[in-house]
């Protein structure tokens, strides 16, 4: 069931490849730029991949020049605010969720996310939570 799920919500909202999703307001301690350079080595390495940035914030306009620096629009967008269904949709039709906070403990977007991690028909994890910090991206 949730296969069927991931491949109806990745239809419906015109995504293909490897999806990234990463939430939260555009403040500097998220992470969003470091996921942002890091992106055109991932897509170097899988061409297929893209990331996705939900939210909105004072660095919108810092991090859309950042993408456009990295020459990355085709496989980094930022989504802006959206309507919580509209954003599990977006959590369903993913690969992974991307955490890349830079102080926060339990961050509240895992706990909200949480509930979209539920084991498929194979055992498997449907959705797969990754947290990386700021130091593992670049080392």
């Amino acid at each position: 069931q949730m296969a069927q799920d991931k491949e109806s919500m990745r239809a419906k909202l015109g995504l293909s490849g490897t999806v990234l999703v990463s939430v939260g307001r555009l403040v500097p301690w998220k992470g969003f730029e470091g996921l942002i350079s890091l992106m055109p080595k991932l897509h170097v390495a899988y061409n297929d991949v893209q990331l996705l940035i939900i939210g909105d914030g004072p660095d919108a306009e810092k991090l859309s020049k950042l993408v456009r620096a990295h020459k990355a629009e085709a496989y980094v967008r930022l989504l802006g605010k959206m309507e919580q269904k509209v954003l599990f949709e977006h959590i369903v039709a993913a690969d992974a969720f991307v955490l890349n906070t830079g102080y926060e403990g339990l961050s509240h977007q895992i706990l909200d996310h949480l509930p979209m991690a539920r084991h498929n028909s194979s055992d498997n994890l449907h959705f797969h939570l990754y947290l990386a910090s700021m130091s593992n991206l670049h080392a």
